[in-house]
């Protein structure tokens, strides 16, 4: 009898200790049932345990980031004097700050240190900008700080030392709109750089080192406006770099060492309206290299050098409105090199070594200079081709008046170092004549009215053009009583 109640006790004990099977499988089932009738987001939020898991979940947007426990608030972090990165906020308050100015002292932290861990504590920042002070150093993106900032519209950082542009180094922010990344020294772009970011409308990589953009850099922005690589050593354009930048408006690489230019290099700019390529090495435009651009309405290639443009280098450029080919070595145009260029408004061709413009070149330009103001500048003297029969400004030398409002006519392209004297009785300008000018020196201002439309564009005006004539009434003399 005693030995069976010990028996008992025993079996008592090992079901308090260990818990009977049946009331195990019934708590795994009601959780189960409970696991169930959780929301979908809670149930997510409660599957990603790890840090990881809880960023991935953010990424996706099935779940707010939220201030981690423990995190220190980014904009009241100025008590810990271990720390090289410290940020103003507009505000103060745990998750309510909009914009924050960083400052980066010293050595920076590495991309693992706690400091980057802490912009989760301002989820809602709209706008965030990096500066390196001159005696610091920061060579990486802080992509880990981005990846808590699911409402960030501007990301600008300055002045750091980033040999290389990471693939994704912006954390995919669907919200981003505008990206400040000049002066940083960056050199190399790597594939997917920018990748999928489909808010983005501008990207400023000015002032940097850049040498070279590879293919698909630019990858996922459907929103991208404008693009500035101005100023950084870019010798080579791969063959369609910008070939997912179709919407590309406004695109700058002026002040870069490019030499070679062709029709691929920019594939797939259908929408581009404004190309900046001065102050390159470009020494000649060979066939239908800007034939990928149907909508280009600007295009300035001054300060390259420029020796040589084939008869088809401008050709598909219809809707051109302003061409810039000033400060090159141009020795001639040859006739059909202007051909379709219908709109023209704006063209200068300053400071070449054109000897001769023939006007069988300039006869396509003609009916885009009716009934609207334009200009056309060649040899640093100002040429207004002004119609409607008024102009707002036109060129007059200084000894206009020495021939009642008449400048001499003269077949030459360049004027003569010195005025010749004044003519008896000069000549009257071809009858419909539209072109105004004069041989002046550059800065001289621009006064006088403009003669009525023209109706026949002779090749003599490509000389020295006359300024607008000034009725005076002759005074009479004196007989002596």
């Amino acid at each position: 009898m005693a030995r069976a109640a010990l028996v008992a006790a025993l079996a008592v004990a090992a079901v308090l200790l260990t818990g009977a099977p049946g009331a195990a499988g019934a708590k795994r089932s009601k959780d189960k049932d409970a696991a169930r009738q959780e929301p979908p987001a809670q149930r997510r939020k409660s599957l990603s345990g790890s840090a990881a898991g809880e960023a991935a979940a953010a990424a996706a947007g099935l779940v707010p980031v939220v201030p981690k426990v423990g995190i220190t608030n980014l904009c009241d972090s100025f008590h810990i004097r271990t720390l090289n990165v410290y940020c103003h906020c507009s505000s103060m308050q745990l998750a309510n700050a909009t914009e924050a100015s960083c400052w980066v002292f010293g050595k920076s932290e590495n991309e693992s240190a706690p400091i980057w861990d802490s912009f989760s504590s301002q989820p809602i920042l709209e706008t965030l900008k990096i500066h390196v002070r001159e005696d610091s150093v920061h060579k990486f993106i802080p992509t880990r700080a981005l990846s808590f900032l699911r409402k960030l519209k501007s990301f600008e950082i300055m002045y750091a030392t980033i040999p290389e542009l990471q693939p994704y180094a912006f954390a995919n922010l669907t919200t981003l709109q505008e990206l400040q990344l000049q002066r940083n020294q960056i050199i190399t772009l790597k594939p997917r750089s920018f990748a999928w970011l489909p808010n983005l409308t501008m990207v400023n990589l000015g002032e940097n080192q850049i040498a070279e953009v590879q293919r698909e850099v630019f990858l996922g922005l459907p929103s991208l406006r404008r693009l500035f690589l101005d100023h950084n050593n870019i010798t080579t354009l791969h063959d369609a770099t910008f070939m997912h930048l179709s919407g590309l408006d406004e695109l700058e690489l002026n002040d870069n060492q490019l030499a070679v230019l062709t029709r691929e290099t920019f594939s797939g700019l259908k929408m581009l309206r404004r190309l900046l390529l001065n102050n390159n090495k470009l020494r000649m435009l060979g066939d239908c290299t800007f034939c990928e651009m149907p909508h280009l309405t600007e295009l300035y290639l001054n300060e390259n050098g420029l020796q040589y443009l084939s008869v088809r280098a401008f050709e598909g450029l219809s809707r051109l409105t302003r061409l810039v080919l000033g400060d090159n070595n141009l020795q001639q145009l040859s006739p059909g090199s202007l051909n379709g260029l219908h709109h023209m408004r704006y063209l200068d061709l300053r400071n070449n070594e054109l000897n001769t413009l023939p006007y069988e070149t300039v006869k396509p330009l003609m009916d885009s200079f009716r009934n609207i103001t334009s200009y056309f500048y060649i040899e640093g003297e100002c040429v207004a081709l002004l119609v409607a029969g008024r102009v707002s400004k036109c060129c007059r030398p200084p000894h206009a008046r020495a021939h009642r409002g008449r400048a001499r006519w003269s077949e030459s392209a360049r004027p003569a170092p010195e005025p010749p004297p004044p003519p008896a009785a000069p000549s009257r300008p071809p009858r419909g004549l539209g072109v105004v000018g004069c041989a002046l020196r550059p800065g001289v201002p621009c006064r006088g009215r403009a003669r009525p439309a023209p109706t026949v564009f002779p090749a003599s005006a490509f000389g020295v053009p006359p300024s607008p004539r000034v009725r005076t009434r002759s005074k009479p003399t004196r007989q002596p009583t």
